[in-house]
């Protein structure tokens, strides 16, 4: 079991819950906090998953927790406002017994199958204390057919057991672009052990590979698709903790937001950390460091347009001054290909960690859950916000409890316009590679897409592949001869692409939440974070081949190897 995974739990008592919703929402009547879910928007549904749900039940004193053993469906076609979630606008599923409570599993969408796939997650025990690291890996998935149930099957296909010794992964930093969905880091369950790989399912072929990053690790950070920048876009990985093995759990492992990771998807490389700034005026206005916290991103793919990513909130595993605890409330924007950080006025009334963030109707993100970590839950007044939930518009800058359906597409806010008008050039100052500059210069025309991460924030709609900006280039018999052979190569992997298959039809009988016991005192900020690691695993993990190091320079080409799969 990860070390800084266990929560302070003297007992845990598996009892059903008999009355979870009120009318006028799928949470309780005496809802105090939810928090460690995932979320994902396909087409006009918003999904929420997994995590736990504290309340007041039946008029208790003190607010004591439950797993959220149901997936909620949010429509995204009409208004409705965070206070009243009402069954107008959401469908609640009950989850099959069978598949097992977890901490924010990793969560992400198959355009070519169709399917909500998840996948890793701290497991919770049925029936003991703190986690259950005998969990093997499963991926377990549901069509996403816009009816609003979810009907979850697991999907043997994909199972990748073998792949890291049986071990739940969790806290790895993921992103999902149209062709594959991406894990980088993390840890295990059972073995203590943190993963340095990058582990990537292709959607095509429904095939995991892995490719190994020797003594690099990342954990509980967030991870962007970005489809404006390179010919087959990049992703952005940043933030949590960066851990070297002898720093394994030690919370001053957080990774300060002046640097973040490139992984351009073409050549399959991952960069140096590239510094980002924060300037202005001689006045470092920088996000602090932070893990446990959520992003999206957006661009409205117009000419020489930006890229913005904001995040909000997350922790620093220490009890935060009156500075740091508005700064962790406050939304940062970081604004590409500048690299830039900008300090927004939308401040929340209180910091939160472990919630999830999607992008819902254009320009609008959703921050769902979470609580202000670290911090004793019974002890801690209901959540200021109705539902857990309140509402960003990412263009005035503003919280709001009310969702528009039909809000105007994202145009970069005023603070970002300003900054690019004043600041002379559109690039950073200098780049960690070389090559950096030709990625970030070749600008594609597909960057209107919001996107939010899977797993730990959610997911905005797939983004549209390029491959229409490319055929109608077309000039002069060399470039036809380029483009049919691009159309061939699409075509044969338009061929390959495979559906998910589907399960036997399980078991849905019965409530499916469970009380987690109303008198220990669950404190997430008490995650063992000081605990040494055990012996880290790898001998019997198939390892990718050996990655290419240029002598000049630390960014990775990482050559992926595929992963066998279990029976």
């Amino acid at each position: 079991m990860v070390p800084f995974l266990k929560a302070v739990i003297a007992t845990l008592l598996v009892v059903p819950v008999k009355n979870v919703a009120s009318g006028t929402s799928f949470l309780p009547a005496d809802f105090s906090w939810w928090f460690w879910q995932s979320s994902i928007v396909v087409d006009s549904r918003l999904y929420i998953d997994a995590g736990e749900i504290w309340a007041r039940w039946d008029g208790q004193t003190n607010a004591s927790g439950v797993w959220n053993y149901q997936t909620m469906a949010i429509d995204l076609t009409t208004n409705w406002d965070t206070n009243t979630i009402d069954s107008s606008v959401f469908v609640a599923t009950n989850k099959s017994l069978a598949q097992q409570p977890t901490r924010q599993p990793d969560m992400f969408y198959d355009p070519s199958s169709q399917m909500v796939y998840t996948f890793g997650g701290s497991a919770y025990p049925e029936d003991g204390c703190c986690f259950d690291g005998s969990v093997l890996n499963e991926v377990w998935g549901f069509p996403a057919d816009n009816n609003g149930t979810t009907n979850w099957e697991p999907q043997q296909q994909m199972v990748v057991s073998s792949a890291l010794s049986g071990q739940v992964v969790a806290g790895a930093l993921t992103a999902n672009s149209p062709t594959a969905h991406y894990n980088l880091g993390g840890a295990t369950n059972s073995a203590d052990a943190l993963l340095d790989e990058l582990l990537v399912y292709t959607y095509s072929n429904q095939s995991w590979t892995n490719g190994t990053l020797p003594g690099k690790y990342y954990m509980w950070g967030q991870g962007q698709y970005i489809p404006a920048f390179g010919n087959d876009g990049i992703i952005l990985f940043f933030g949590g903790l960066w851990p070297t093995a002898e720093e394994y759990g030690d919370i001053n492992a957080r990774a300060g937001l002046a640097s973040v990771l490139v992984y351009d998807i073409e050549t399959e490389t991952l960069f140096d950390p590239q510094p980002t700034s924060s300037i202005v005026n001689s006045t470092t206005l920088a996000p602090p460091e932070r893990y446990l916290f959520c992003s999206v991103g957006a661009g409205n793919g117009t000419g020489n347009s930006s890229y913005e990513i904001f995040i909000f909130g997350g922790t620093t595993g220490e009890t935060p001054d009156t500075e740091t605890a508005t700064a962790l409330a406050t939304v940062y924007i970081l604004t590409l290909p500048a690299f830039h950080w900008i300090q927004t006025t939308a401040v929340a009334p209180t910091f939160r960690a472990s919630h999830t963030c999607a992008i819902i109707g254009n320009r609008q993100m959703i921050s769902i859950g979470g609580f202000p970590d670290p911090a004793t839950l019974q002890d801690l007044a209901p959540d200021p916000w109705n539902n857990g939930m309140q509402i960003l518009d990412m263009v005035d800058l503003v919280w709001k409890e009310s969702y528009d359906a039909s809000a105007a597409a994202y145009q970069p806010p005023g603070v970002v316009t300003q900054f690019y008008e004043s600041a002379g050039s559109r690039y950073p100052a200098s780049w960690s590679d070389p090559k950096l500059a030709g990625i970030f210069k070749q600008v594609t025309g597909s960057s209107s897409n919001p996107t939010a991460t899977p797993g730990i924030g959610g997911s905005g709609k797939t983004p549209k592949s390029h491959t229409g900006a490319v055929v109608g280039g077309a000039v002069g018999g060399a470039t036809v001869l380029i483009i049919v052979l691009v159309l061939g190569l699409w075509y044969v992997r338009k061929k390959r692409a495979g559906q998910g298959t589907t399960a036997n039809e399980l078991d849905g009988s019965g409530r499916q939440l469970f009380e987690l016991g109303g008198k220990y005192k669950h404190n997430p900020s008490e995650m063992g974070v000081q605990e040494r690691p055990q012996e880290l695993m790898s001998d019997n993990r198939p390892e990718g081949t050996k990655i290419e190091q240029s002598p000049s320079s630390d960014s990775l080409r990482i050559a992926r190897k595929p992963v066998e799969l279990s029976a």
